[in-house]
């Protein structure tokens, strides 16, 4: 047990060589993964984008956002450490503040072109409102002194514009911890996790705009992963403290990796999800994005440890051709992100415009991909040669590093080469420095450079051709495409109320009551949820008498039928509905409410709606993993339809009409859930409000 002991100690030491901001050699890799994350995210944020079966997203339960703001704890720690020991912790702080105000200007820069260019785009193109309701900027126009306040405020946010106020809020946070950082790293990664582990139980997330919504990216949960990095960052050498159980670790790591990679290529092939056995689903269940389960956490953890442990910091490929563009995109980092987001926005644009006149889609995705990135790589090198032509003209004389240099806290003996470190590139240098060397050390000409970026293009070009041939389409089905059985859309009520309220030409009013998946958790934007859906497409089928309808999305996420009864009154009966649309059960069954339970209560509140005078259909759990590793989903569905018998009102079988797409379209999961195993994307809340606006209407007109 001797070694355990010695293991455990070299773990939490803390490596007085490393902390506080001494030198150290600069490590490339981080520069080479945050680039590369960045690519990950440009290529993620086009919708249905086959390349993006390039990134990790689709191999495991983490993505490219722990991967960058992981690496945005680590160099926050390296950028800044050195400052508090030569400066003093307020010099420090007025540098981190400093770099916030940076990154929120940017921020507004990036809002302000980006909903200009989606403005520009729905005023001159014939597909403009789904542009505008795609990028979730529908209500700017409908509300825009209000919304602008609120984007200022960083609550309103259109689609895709969520990384950079988080790492503003973190970065916020970051002046109070950085003396604990620095000095007692693992008491901070304490303190981290104890804010992470609260936040998930007592649900806490910054408020979001409009009213009732919450952060997508919750800081109080994401920023473990930045505090992660930065205490890997100030003890140092952790991969080397690992070294005596690194067969173990190794082991644990990759089995993990595989048993993510098998769940969630299941939710692309739905026969591999048959295979999990119910058990480990109903443990594994929801995955959080959110507020980051631990499973992705777990995950990210031991994608960067096995990566740590196959590329060390002096590995001879960070040096090649292949690696230097990566490495420009990362070390110019915020400029490439806000670049990389409008740049899906206008691949989007390009896709969504031509993919129809195309014969073959899929190449379109690949030359929109490739384009964006060169484009990106582009504008790093561009950064980068205007930042050293800079350099070069400064009258001193004295050529600055392009890399941060962390300030010994001794001097360096006299005559030894300076060493730099890993650059926070996202702000200033320290100071000024020794000249530099060159860290393109295998390409000495223009031409090999000019080689090098060209021969990259072209198997960049080729692996997407491959995958492009290769691999599946969760959504090659399209976003129209959404089959019921005529059976499924029966609702078993004649809904009267709203007959009534046809009949005397009034605005129909509908509420929508539910838990996350009514409250849209899992669209990109308010109007893909199933209600905004079901309203629109209500709209259009009644055209024709003009008829007009207002709908209420009352959806609270995480409530059961308990919550949902005690805001009743509230939130449904005191805006005299014609028609409730009532969702339940999905959280009764995850949380094992008795089932005698449910039904007392469900029966209850559809009485009290019911005297009310309003109609009522309700909607039975949504078939997805989460769900269907239940013991006893089933006994909860059948609940419902009794109650529905007893008491008259309707059902909309959302549960088998999912059930019919996977085993009778064979639609993967991935098409219409997110990555959490419960929640629906775009196409399964747009279908689902399609389907139950087309079953209402089949009823009215019967």
């Amino acid at each position: 047990m001797t070694w355990i002991r010695e293991f455990l100690a070299g773990l939490t030491r803390v490596d007085a060589a490393t902390a506080g901001g001494v030198r150290h050699t600069r490590d490339l890799r981080l520069d080479f993964f945050r680039g590369l994350a960045l690519w990950f995210i440009f290529l993620d944020h086009i919708p249905d984008n086959i390349v993006s079966w390039l990134t990790v997203r689709n191999y495991g339960f983490s993505d490219a956002t722990e991967i960058f703001v992981f690496i945005s704890g680590y160099t926050a720690v390296i950028a800044y450490s050195g400052i508090m020991r030569q400066g003093g912790w307020v010099r420090a702080a007025a540098r981190i503040l400093g770099r916030v105000w940076q990154l929120y200007v940017a921020h507004m820069m990036l809002f302000v072109v980006l909903t200009a260019s989606v403005a520009w785009t729905a005023v001159s193109h014939s597909k403009g409102d789904t542009f505008l309701e795609h990028m979730n900027l529908t209500g700017l126009g409908q509300t825009p002194y209000e919304t602008l306040v609120q984007a200022a405020l960083l609550k309103f946010r259109p689609l895709n514009l969520d990384v950079l106020p988080l790492y503003i809020v973190l970065l916020l946070s970051f002046p109070l911890m950085l003396p604990l950082v620095v000095r007692r790293p693992w008491a901070a990664l304490s303190v981290s996790l104890a804010v992470y582990v609260l936040a998930r139980v007592m649900e806490w997330n910054l408020p979001g705009h409009p009213e009732g919504n919450t952060w997508f990216f919750n800081p109080f949960a994401w920023q473990l992963v930045f505090y992660a990095g930065a205490t890997l960052a100030s003890t140092g050498h952790i991969i080397e403290r690992l070294h005596p159980a690194r067969h173990l670790f190794d082991g644990l790591a990759i089995a993990y990796l595989a048993a993510a990679a098998f769940v969630t290529l299941g939710w692309y092939y739905p026969p591999l999800e048959a295979l999990l056995p119910d058990a480990i689903g109903r443990l594994i269940y929801p995955i959080d994005k959110t507020s980051v389960d631990p499973l992705r956490l777990i995950h990210f953890l031991a994608v960067a440890y096995l990566v740590a442990r196959l590329t060390p910091a002096d590995s001879p490929f960070l040096q090649r051709w292949y690696a230097l563009p990566l490495r420009r995109c990362g070390e110019f980092s915020l400029a490439i992100f806000c670049l990389g987001t409008f740049l899906s926005f206008v691949g989007y644009v390009v896709v969504a415009t031509y993919a129809d006149v195309v014969s073959w889609p899929k190449a379109l995705d690949v030359v929109v991909s490739i384009a964006g990135l060169a484009i990106m790589v582009a504008a790093a090198y561009f950064a980068h040669w205007y930042k050293s032509s800079d350099k070069s003209s400064a009258k001193s004389g004295v050529k600055r590093s392009d890399t941060i240099r962390r300030p010994s806290s001794a001097p360096a003996s006299e005559g030894a080469a300076p060493e730099t470190v890993a650059p926070e590139t996202d702000v200033p240098n320290l100071r000024p420095a020794e000249p530099a060397q060159s860290d393109v050390m295998d390409l000495p000409t223009a031409a090999g450079r000019r080689r090098g970026v060209l021969t990259l293009a072209l198997t960049l070009g080729l692996a997407a051709l491959l995958l492009a041939l290769a691999a599946p389409g969760p959504a090659l089905a399209g976003p129209e495409k959404c089959p019921a059985a005529h059976e499924n859309l029966v609702l078993g009520t004649t809904l009267p109320r709203v007959k009534l309220a046809i009949r005397e030409r009034k605005k129909v009013v509908i509420v929508a009551l539910g838990s996350s998946s009514t409250q849209g958790h899992g669209a990109t934007a308010e109007v893909n949820t199933y209600p905004r859906q079901m309203e629109i497409s209500l709209a259009r089928q009644f055209v024709d008498v003009r008829l007009k309808f207002a709908i209420f999305n009352k959806g609270i996420g995480g409530q059961d039928v308990t919550e949902m009864l005690e805001r009743l009154d509230r939130d449904v009966i005191a805006r005299d509905p014609d028609l409730v649309i009532w969702q339940a059960g999905t959280n009764a069954a995850l949380k094992g409410m008795p089932l005698d339970v449910f039904k007392l209560k469900l029966s209850a509140g559809v009485e009290r709606v019911k005297k009310a005078g309003a109609d009522v259909v309700l909607m039975t759990p949504q078939y997805v993993p989460a769900v269907i590793a239940l013991s006893n989903e089933d006994d909860y569905i059948g609940a419902m339809e009794t109650i529905a018998r007893d008491q008259g009102v309707g059902v909309f079988k959302r549960f088998q009409i999912m059930r019919d797409w996977v085993t009778g379209e064979h639609m993967p999961y991935a098409q219409f859930m997110i990555s959490d195993g419960l929640h629906l994307n775009d196409f399964g809340q747009r279908c689902m409000g399609k389907l139950l606006a087309k079953a209402i209407e089949e009823t009215i007109r019967d």
